[in-house]
């Protein structure tokens, strides 16, 4: 993934998220955090992925499609 790389990404701002979701053209947004934190809260549409499981689960991601980690 990116992070071995040490490739610098674009950076999205909250608000561009929240512009892209209010005009129905959200990234795949993806919350990092465990389970529990998850299940504490997230942001509506996100799909949970542990930061320990990440890189397992890369080649599940379209790499044409935007995506947002948090």
């Amino acid at each position: 993934m990116f992070w071995k790389k040490r490739v610098s990404l674009p950076v999205m701002t909250p608000e561009e998220l929240i512009e892209a979701v209010e005009e129905g053209n959200p990234p795949v947004i993806v919350d990092v955090r465990s389970a529990r934190q998850f299940s504490e809260g997230h942001l509506p549409g996100a799909i949970n992925i542990p930061l320990s499981e990440l890189d397992g689960k890369s080649g599940e991601f379209d790499p044409a499609a935007p995506a947002v980690f948090y």
